[in-house]
């Protein structure tokens, strides 16, 4: 079953077009987020969303992701804690692409 975001500091969903920020976890302990989103804050370090707990990594994680900046397609980067805050570390705001971040809750 996949869990639906709750999005801070101005981040929304792409548009009704597009899967909507989520995550789940799959049987081996895998958890997968998926998703796009726009108009957050990106001139600093910012929380997208936080986990519940049982979907949260042991360890600080970094994924690199696909954003864009007003046509210019950025290299961006995401932060997940071990206290489950998904974090904007940087790119674009005119889309941020959560699809193919995924991590172990079991190391």
């Amino acid at each position: 079953m996949k869990n639906e975001a709750v999005l801070q500091n101005s981040w929304v969903n792409f548009s009704v077009a597009h899967e909507s920020a989520e995550y789940f976890k799959d049987d081996s302990g895998m958890v997968h987020l998926s998703g796009l989103i726009k108009d957050g804050t990106n001139n600093t370090v910012n929380t997208i969303f936080q986990l519940q707990a049982g979907f949260r990594p042991t360890k600080t994680h970094s994924f690199p992701v696909v954003s864009d900046q007003v046509g210019t397609k950025l290299l961006g980067m995401v932060q997940v804690s071990a206290s489950g805050v998904v974090s904007f570390i940087s790119g674009g705001n005119s889309f941020f692409s959560l699809d193919g971040i995924s991590f172990s809750t079991n190391y």
